[in-house]
């Protein structure tokens, strides 16, 4: 008995472990909607490649009186593995933060942090082919007020 609890508690200890050493946390993905596309049109292509991939993909949006401070979430789990999105909030012209309707954030990430990032990655780098060869433009740092400048 006094064996049995020995081998879980070192069980335990290693998990706890391997669980700090890795982040299980992916590095974020801009991207920027073409202007010709509307405010959901990201998300519900993000949800469709989503898909495309094994994974199964949650839509939602909070929306205020002004329709152009609509935000757009998305979360698709699969595989082990969650794509999270939402856009961002930039400036508007009396500075204040307001969703950005083409400007989204994109997190790849294994499920529970004691998981490589392996496959995460890999689905990572996938979606970014995919979403450049639908024509939206990627950036690994946010452009803050992207959507005021005209782009």
């Amino acid at each position: 008995m006094l064996r049995r609890l020995k081998r879980s508690t070192t069980v335990a200890v290693l998990l706890l472990l391997t669980a700090a050493c890795n982040s299980g946390h992916s590095t974020p993905t801009y991207a920027i909607a073409p202007s010709d596309r509307e405010g959901s049109a990201f998300t519900h292509d993000l949800a469709a490649l989503g898909v495309r991939n094994g994974l199964s993909p949650r839509l939602g949006r909070s929306a205020d009186s002004d329709p152009s401070r609509t935000l757009y979430v998305l979360e698709a789990h699969g595989h082990w593995m969650r794509i999270w999105s939402q856009n961002v909030e930039v400036c508007d012209f009396n500075g204040s933060p307001r969703p950005d309707p083409r400007q989204y954030v994109i997190f790849v990430e294994p499920i529970l942090p004691i998981l490589p990032n392996g496959d995460a990655d890999a689905l990572a780098v996938k979606l970014k082919s995919e979403l450049a060869a639908m024509g939206y433009e990627l950036r690994d740092q946010e452009s803050p007020c992207i959507g005021r400048q005209g782009r």
